[in-house]
């Protein structure tokens, strides 16, 4: 994907909402951090509010030394405060920097309580380095300056690691990771011990042909988590939207795929939400440098087909999230994009 970008829009657009809040919105600067790219929200320090975590990269160029980092939320009621900045990995480390950091989503990963930091990393471009996907060990206290210890759950030269989340595939009581990367989707099963060995997480596949953005949702309403996925396909090829059920038998993890659309030209991010109130979950969709947004409407019964439907025509978007932004009980969707020459 060699793009040439002219400017990234943060919360671009705001569907299904009552746009009379739109002047209402009112920015605030969290940080002047180099290069943010992805983040995750979380309360890291047990204060009952949110907090946020972010990776820095550059995907086109030589190797970027990337920064992983958490922002503590001191907001009071009457005014803002200073959101203090704590360094998980630092951009110019001694030895051993991280290399183009991408997706992170924060999790306890070693079952201690407290939450841990996972990053994939890798670049768009081709630079020459594995991508890789680690997870930083947290300490007691997350507001010293104890160092976060890494450890590397894969390496892969033929791959780049961009969204992450994590769930527990197999039912196991531990926290596994999704990991989505242009050489497609894996899910790394945690092993629970031999922490320092990458070899000890079992790298489970999504089936068929997949690609580097998901989202993690309850897609049949057994409650269990299902993954959601995009692959934008390559040259004229066309990509393909599915979702992933899984089974755990004895702990043997076997997906289950459902095609939503297996010919939709360069479909980017997925999420989900019930758009049209039917107790179903229906599949979100913005499309790669085309002013195209849409959603797929379930089907009533399993192995029907999908019905796309069009949310907007005005703009080009990259990734989307679902959540009520005006309080009204309805879902709405915020939508990030690109500008090109």
């Amino acid at each position: 994907m060699n793009k040439k970008i002219v400017k990234f829009v943060v919360l671009f657009l705001l569907l299904f909402a009552n746009f009379s809040y739109a002047g209402n919105w009112k920015k605030h600067v969290i940080d002047d951090q180099k290069s943010p790219i992805y983040l995750d929200v979380k309360d890291m320090d047990c204060d009952e509010d949110l907090d946020i975590v972010t990776t820095t990269n550059k995907h086109w160029g030589p190797p970027y030394n990337s920064e992983i980092a958490w922002f503590q939320n001191n907001i009071d009621k009457n005014r803002n405060r200073e959101w203090n900045k704590f360094i998980i990995s630092s951009s110019s480390p001694e030895s051993d920097p991280i290399k183009n950091s991408n997706g992170v989503a924060v999790a306890d990963i070693d079952g201690d309580g407290l939450d841990d930091v996972v990053v994939g990393t890798g670049a768009v471009a081709p630079d020459g380095l594995p991508g890789n996907v680690y997870w930083f060990r947290a300490p007691v206290d997350p507001t010293d300056e104890d160092e976060w210890e890494r450890f590397l759950v894969c390496s892969d030269e033929s791959n780049d690691y961009f969204k992450m989340y994590t769930m527990d595939a197999n039912r196991d009581g531990r926290q596994d990771i999704v990991s989505g990367g242009n050489a497609g989707t894996n899910v790394y099963i945690n092993p629970g011990y031999c922490e320092t060995d990458a070899d000890c997480w079992l790298r489970e596949p999504l089936p068929g042909v997949t690609g580097s953005s998901l989202y993690l949702d309850d897609m049949n309403g057994n409650q269990r988590t299902d993954i959601i996925n995009s692959y934008l396909g390559e040259n004229d090829d066309p990509g393909c939207i599915s979702w992933f059920k899984i089974d755990d038998k004895g702990h043997n993890i076997t997906f289950e795929r459902t095609d939503i659309d297996s010919e939709v030209f360069n479909p980017f991010d997925v999420s989900s939400l019930d758009v049209n109130g039917d107790e179903q979950m229906d599949v979100v969709v913005t499309i790669f440098q085309e002013r195209a947004i849409h959603w797929y409407e379930a089907p009533e019964k399993k192995g029907g087909l999908w019905t796309q439907h069009l949310v907007s025509d005005t703009f080009s978007g990259t990734d989307i999230y679902v959540g009520d932004i005006n309080g009204d009980g309805q879902d709405d969707i915020v939508v990030s994009g690109l500008f090109y020459w």
